[in-house]
């Protein structure tokens, strides 16, 4: 009987784990693929769809569930988006 290895986690545990972790405000910036803080609060200020932070004392963090699915949503869009004409120019004389 080995009493040293821990249970195995489920993929509803592991789930419901992910639901709630809270990641920082430079974990958020990276995951997003933002160079700068401002980008991120910018984001914040102007795009409804971008997850608002959790402030805890001085600290911002996210959720990383609405983290993911911002980014699945960025992912949804693009693929969905129709192609824009290309602007042809009339190279004249």
């Amino acid at each position: 009987m080995n009493m040293l290895s821990p249970a195995p986690r489920s993929a509803e545990a592991s789930d419901k784990f992910h639901r709630f972790r809270l990641i920082s405000f430079d974990e958020c910036r990276e995951m997003v693929g933002f160079k700068s803080r401002t980008s991120v609060y910018t984001a914040i200020a102007n795009d409804p769809n971008f997850p608002k932070p959790i402030t805890r004392g001085r600290n911002r963090f996210f959720l990383e569930s609405e983290v993911l699915a911002y980014i699945r949503g960025l992912a949804a869009q693009r693929k969905t988006a129709k192609p824009e004409p290309n602007e042809v120019s009339s190279g004249g004389a």
